[in-house]
């Protein structure tokens, strides 16, 4: 099970008879969706009841999640809706500003439809209770996450308006990975880890940055950058990183990390002694810095470790493979290879082709 949560910090004015929407775009999850909650962030309203509030899907999947609730009474801070809130926010007629807090999703009174909303088009919407039956999970759950996310707000009466500072989206996935694809300029990729399984990752390219927060991460933290001259900085955790084409800055971090080349167009060079900028020949001038692995292309590769223990996966093509100090581990793939172990306790293995293996 991982945990990830995204937030969009624009602010949204909430204007009387009209509707406006947000987007948060989700990346990086793997595996299904179980579970979906959303985060009002400082709302500010005066008259809830005057609000009809969708949650979108990449899909169109999608939940009215709070409508005609809490008549008269004042919205103000942070509020979030989710399948394990306490209580709904009721249908009443209330003295006082609605609490922040975590609320059950409700909708009540009529059933919303696409007229209703300028922004939606002809779609058909799905009510929480008490005027539907749905739920986050009868709603999103077992959908694949990534892609992008709308809220829709609608005020549907005159005489109060409202401002929200932004929306924050918690979305738990029964995979433990994350996966992670860059842009095709010059990104900036960081993760900072608390620890091996939950921290915070960004992504930033030109003036944009995206991010989520993690939790339950036990798996591996796949990072393909794409194009451009990128940045990466690993974490705690094990990351697998795979640079692209460009001039690559890449750190892993603590951890077990794979510098990989496997999308590369033609065969590299690529040393974990180098000790700075390398031409890896076909895949930009790289600096590794704390990589314990690599893994080759499906072309003719030179690949040499450091004196730690490393792991080196050839790849396709006839590969030259050198471990140099530390306890190897070598895996040759298709092609007629050459390795070298290095002299200490290497463990190589040879697979299709004509393989020669020297300790």
């Amino acid at each position: 099970m991982a945990i990830f949560t995204y937030t969009d910090t624009t602010e949204m004015v909430i204007s009387d008879n009209s509707d406006d929407y947000a987007i948060i775009p989700v990346f990086g999850t793997t595996g299904a969706v179980t579970d979906v909650s959303i985060t009002l962030l400082n709302i500010q309203h005066t008259y809830a009841d005057d609000l009809d509030m969708i949650l979108f899907a990449p899909e169109f999947q999608n939940l009215v999640f709070m409508s005609d609730a809490g008549e008269g009474a004042n919205l103000a801070g942070d509020y979030t809706f989710s399948d394990n809130g306490f209580i709904a926010i009721q249908d009443i007629e209330l003295t006082t500003a609605i609490a922040p807090g975590i609320y059950l999703p409700a909708a009540y009174e009529e059933i919303e439809d696409a007229n209703d909303f300028a922004t939606v088009g002809d779609l058909p919407l799905f009510h929480a209770p008490s005027s539907g039956v749905d739920s986050f999970a009868s709603q999103f759950g077992g959908l694949d996450a990534n892609g992008f996310w709308y809220l829709v707000i609608a005020d549907d009466e005159g005489a109060d308006q409202g401002t929200l500072d932004g929306w924050s989206l918690t979305i738990e996935t029964d995979g433990v990975d994350a996966d992670v694809l860059g842009t095709e300029i010059a990104d900036t990729v960081t993760i900072a880890s608390k620890t091996a399984s939950s921290g915070t990752f960004d992504i930033s390219y030109d003036v944009f940055t995206r991010g989520f927060e993690f939790e339950g991460v036990t798996g591996t933290f796949y990072i393909d950058t794409g194009l451009g001259n990128d940045t990466i900085t690993g974490g705690s955790g094990s990351e697998w990183i795979e640079g692209g084409e460009g001039n690559d800055t890449i750190d892993g971090g603590a951890g077990e990390d794979t510098a990989s080349y496997s999308t590369a167009s033609a065969g590299v060079f690529v040393r974990l002694l180098a000790g700075g900028p390398q031409d890896t020949l076909s895949a930009g001038i790289d600096t590794l810095v704390a990589i314990e692995n690599l893994f080759g292309s499906a072309f003719r590769d030179r690949l040499e470790g450091d004196d730690g223990s490393n792991r080196v996966d050839a790849g396709d093509g006839d590969d030259r493979v050198y471990g140099h100090g530390g306890n190897d581990v070598i895996v040759l793939d298709m092609g007629n290879d050459r390795a070298w172990g290095g002299g200490q306790d290497d463990r190589i293995y040879g697979q299709d082709g004509n393989d020669r293996i020297y300790g």
